[in-house]
């Protein structure tokens, strides 16, 4: 069953992306992504971007942009140790 949805995942152009990985580390760290770091823009991926652009102020965009990832880092480099 997880080799048939990875496949399906896969098959339709969705390969893993090393800045879609970043963001969704950042976004874990920050508190709103639930989903897998696997690089990919999911349905969760997708929203936690977006709730996050909301809260920043950011154009809400479909794809990752410069200055949301560079939000993103910013925030994350701002937390507490």
């Amino acid at each position: 069953m997880r080799l048939s949805a990875a496949y399906q995942k896969f098959s339709y152009g969705g390969t893993p992306d090393l800045r879609i990985r970043i963001a969704q580390t950042y976004l874990t760290y920050l508190g709103w992504h639930l989903g897998p770091v696997d690089g990919i823009v999911g349905k969760q991926t997708r929203d936690a971007m977006n709730l996050f652009q909301a809260q920043e102020h950011l154009n809400i965009t479909t794809v990752l942009d410069d200055e949301t990832l560079a939000c993103m880092r910013s925030r994350v480099e701002a937390l507490p140790l």
